[in-house]
């Protein structure tokens, strides 16, 4: 998939404070997109929700986008945009571009391979200076979600394109310790990637590996010490108003992984994609999430994922994937609320 794209844009001023309406269209044809998805974000939930219909409008209310910091737009098929909405105004016409076509049997994006790269002090310290941004002690203490999901089995043109199903209103529950046991223990001996023996699946077939679950919460490990020591970064070709930060393993000795981090003009982590990078057997794993916006002047914050997923190939060539879109998150005392949380996709 390709780098999310960030606008600089206002809200509705007047009688219509805070409302947010326009229309979703093809960038390069202009045509109206059916089934954008619009979401209005604070740093900890989802404030509010729309989908376009035939003719690509959408609307949010005012109460849709109280609290919110951005709006995330995306349809299947097309870039995702990041619009910062706080105290400005939306456009009329919201346009995407299509997404290059990504391919995670061969770990490529935008026409060509991420990795090797030669290490740029550059691109490490501005890690480096993002890294500041997050507290990722507060995201290994108790932590709750609300979400809606959906797995099952993907075509090669599915894969990275799937939406949660709105109507699995579910919770996620976890206290961070599977991802200390990673950053502790598994990682530093084996890597990225744990041999299961070839267990067998729910369906009969066979996975080969286990990975961390950077899709489900652990993707503050790309801030942590180990992932700065394991890997070299470089700066990517970057969309407007975003730069991307290229990590390629410093060796392929144990299981791996790859990919690319998207971060915006806010400094914070805006996206991340991720290929795992395995000595025999390879399933072709990886995964991609997008992550709520921070709060400005406050103290180091938590990195909540807003929507992510994950994809396998399993032995009978088929892909196996999952998907998550989140609409709150609670961790430690914390306690952010949605309206949409309760299933209004």
């Amino acid at each position: 998939m390709a780098g999310l794209v960030v606008a600089v844009l206002v809200l509705l001023s007047g009688p219509a404070a805070g409302q947010a309406r326009g229309v979703v269209v093809d960038s390069a044809t202009g045509a109206p997109l059916r089934g954008a998805v619009i979401e209005a974000w604070s740093p900890m939930h989802r404030t509010g929700a729309a989908q376009t219909g035939v003719s690509g409008r959408f609307g949010l209310t005012a109460a849709d986008t109280s609290g919110a910091m951005v709006l995330f737009v995306r349809a299947v098929g097309f870039q995702p945009l990041r619009l910062r909405i706080r105290g400005r105004t939306i456009p009329d016409t919201i346009r995407l571009a299509r997404a290059p076509v990504w391919l995670p049997a061969l770990g490529t994006s935008r026409g060509g391979r991420l990795c090797p790269v030669i290490d740029d002090p550059g691109a490490r310290a501005l890690l480096a200076a993002v890294a500041r941004h997050y507290d990722s002690t507060r995201n290994l203490g108790p932590t709750e979600a609300t979400a809606h999901f959906r797995d099952g089995f993907a075509s090669d043109s599915e894969v990275g394109e799937w939406s949660a199903d709105p109507s699995s209103n579910g919770g996620v529950a976890g206290t961070g310790e599977m991802f200390k046991v990673w950053r502790d223990m598994i990682i530093p001996r084996m890597g990225y990637a744990l041999s299961t023996g070839g267990h067998p699946s729910l369906d009969g077939q066979y996975l080969q590996w286990s990975y961390p679950s950077f899709e489900m919460g652990y993707a503050f490990h790309f801030f942590e010490p180990l992932f700065a020591e394991r890997h070299l970064l470089a700066f990517g070709p970057g969309d407007a108003g975003m730069t991307d930060l290229v990590f390629c393993p410093r060796s392929t000795k144990q299981a791996e992984v790859e990919g690319m981090l998207m971060i915006g003009d806010d400094s914070s982590l805006a996206r991340a994609t991720w290929h795992f990078l395995v000595p025999k057997d390879d399933e072709h794993a990886g995964g991609e999430a997008t992550f709520a916006p921070l709060q400005p002047a406050a103290p180091p914050g938590l990195l909540m994922t807003v929507r992510s997923e994950f994809w396998r190939k399993t032995s009978r060539g088929r892909w196996y994937q999952r998907a998550w879109s989140f609409g709150r998150w609670e961790i430690d005392t914390i306690k952010a609320r949605s309206p949409a949380a309760s299933g209004d996709e």
